[in-house]
């Protein structure tokens, strides 16, 4: 894989969040590039967004960290 895609719901944001999503991106670096999903379900908009700084791993341990924060690995 060369793109790790994840979706984040708008609802969801807040600085503890922001902290802990780039702690994972931090704790599991790697060679694919990062692709966001803002999702706001309220009004149905989708933004995408890509990492310039950072680069992560396609790894169990990176989806199991993400999920346990509520946020969705997307496949195209």
């Amino acid at each position: 894989m060369n793109k790790v895609k994840i979706e984040i719901r708008s609802s969801s944001l807040s600085p503890a969040f922001r902290e802990e999503l780039l702690r994972i991106i931090k704790e599991h670096p790697g060679t694919c590039s990062l692709g966001l999903f803002l999702n706001d379900a309220e009004t149905g908009h989708r933004i995408e967004f890509d990492s310039k700084k950072y680069k992560v791993s396609d790894s169990e341990e990176l989806k199991e960290a993400l999920s346990q924060i509520g946020v969705e690995l997307v496949v195209d």
